[in-house]
């Protein structure tokens, strides 16, 4: 991106000294004028769609914050399904915790498998 804003200003550079008789031009000064004219549009583009993605990735950011404040999470007292379970808060999960998932549940928190197959839509995360 770099290059196209230093490619920008040094083109209105020229276009300008050419205009005023400063520097000679090979090209016709429309060309020169249409190609930095070019330039800018190309700049100011690129600056709306980075600016439309941040925006969209903070809010896709937010949305999964308050997705995890919101979850609920089936904590084991062991490693074995028949353990106890207690109902609390994904953000009360620690580590060397258990947590019992059952289809259609969602993932409390990041973990490893110790029973049982997944297959896991991840697709909210990446």
């Amino acid at each position: 991106m770099f290059v196209v804003e230093v490619g920008s200003v040094l083109l209105t550079g020229i276009v300008i000294a050419v205009l005023l008789g400063a520097l000679p031009s090979a090209e016709p000064v429309g060309f020169v004028a249409g190609v930095t004219l070019w330039l800018w549009f190309t700049l100011l583009f690129a600056n709306f769609a980075e600016a439309l993605a941040e925006g969209r990735g903070k809010a896709q950011a937010e949305s999964l914050r308050q997705t995890r404040q919101g979850t609920q999470a089936k904590r084991l007292a062991a490693p074995q399904r028949q353990a106890g379970v207690e109902t609390v808060s994904s953000g009360d999960l620690r580590q060397g915790d258990w947590a019992l998932v059952e289809a259609g549940d969602l993932i409390p928190a990041d973990g490893e498998i110790i029973e049982g197959i997944a297959s896991v839509d991840e697709s909210a995360i990446t």
